[in-house]
């Protein structure tokens, strides 16, 4: 099996997130960062799971035709 966009959503904010633990020295400032780095994720990861939904049922749609 290929490369899936959730492994490409993991790509890129796996490596953000490690940079942020280095370069940001404040830990309430760098646990604010990575909470809002988590929640774009969680809403890129929605988007995605929204997607695949949706070729489903167009999957769906196309097969009964």
């Amino acid at each position: 099996m290929g490369i899936g966009l959730s492994d490409i959503l993991g790509g890129i904010f796996s490596p953000i997130k490690d940079i942020v633990s280095e370069v940001v020295v404040d830990k309430d400032k760098r646990d604010q960062i990575n909470l809002q780095l988590a929640q774009l994720e969680d809403q890129a990861q929605a988007r995605l799971d929204a997607l695949q939904v949706g070729q489903i049922e167009t999957n769906k749609i196309e097969a009964a035709s």
